[in-house]
């Protein structure tokens, strides 16, 4: 990683989420943290879109958007949990499925080396889905079960989707090779 790379607009975007996500807990009593909360969601969007559209993407921020996204739920889902008194058995439904991907690509990778990811689509919804039900949890309280349901939900179709793609993926082919979908 070179300080190039890390001062490239897409991954400053990426960075920026961080004091959001501060600035969201700061003022939680108040519609700024919603606020701050959408500046975030929105920042999420906005740096792999500036990445493409500048010509920008990386291997750096390729790394960083998922992990300011995991980053930004913890802070911020975590210190809902403790802040509004909600129970603790929705924290394993919240980051079932990042837990389970992280397994994943561990196995995954300790079978086939240098192997790139790309983000699925239903990850992707499944991720969008955690940021609402933090916003939710935020400003509508009374909601909130009902999007960890949902978010439950999704979580296993994408831990689904993710175990299928790795099935066809690690498959052989005649020659003993293994190729996929990448």
């Amino acid at each position: 990683m070179s300080m190039r790379e890390l001062l490239m607009l897409p991954n400053l975007i990426s960075i920026s989420r961080l004091p959001l996500a501060i600035l969201t807990i700061t003022y939680i009593e108040s519609w700024f943290a919603v606020i701050f909360f959408v500046l975030a969601a929105i920042a999420d969007v906005m740096d792999g879109w500036v990445a493409r559209r500048l010509n920008q993407t990386s291997q750096l921020g390729a790394i960083l958007d998922p992990f300011m996204d995991k980053v930004v739920n913890t802070m911020l889902f975590g210190f809902l949990i403790h802040h509004n008194d909600y129970p603790l058995y929705w924290i394993p439904l919240f980051f079932s499925r990042d837990i389970l991907v992280i397994l994943g690509f561990i196995i995954f990778y300790s079978r086939i080396n240098n192997v790139e990811t790309k983000a699925r689509g239903i990850g992707k919804m499944t991720t969008g889905l955690q940021f609402f039900c933090i916003i939710t949890m935020i400003a509508l309280p009374s909601l909130s079960s009902y999007l960890i349901g949902l978010l439950t939900l999704t979580s296993i179709f994408a831990v689904k989707d993710y175990v299928t793609h790795y099935e066809i993926f690690t498959k052989k082919d005649k020659n003993g090779k293994v190729g996929g979908l990448f």
